[in-house]
C-alpha cells in the first residue's frame, strides 16, 4: 500500500464528544510511512 490517503485523515471534531473546540497539544514532524524510508544512496544531495 503506497497510498496514505486511505490510511490517515485529519479530524475537525473530537472522536469522543464530537466537539469542534480542539487544541493542538503535540506537534509531530512529518515522517515517511513504515517501510518507505529513503536510503542514503537514493537521496539527491
Amino acid at each position: 500500500m503506497n497510498d496514505a490517503a486511505g490510511v490517515c485523515r485529519r479530524r475537525a471534531t473530537c472522536r469522543l464528544c464530537d466537539s469542534g473546540d480542539l487544541s493542538l497539544v503535540l506537534s509531530l514532524t512529518p515522517t515517511p510511512p513504515a517501510n518507505a524510508f529513503v536510503t542514503v544512496d537514493a537521496l539527491d544531495t
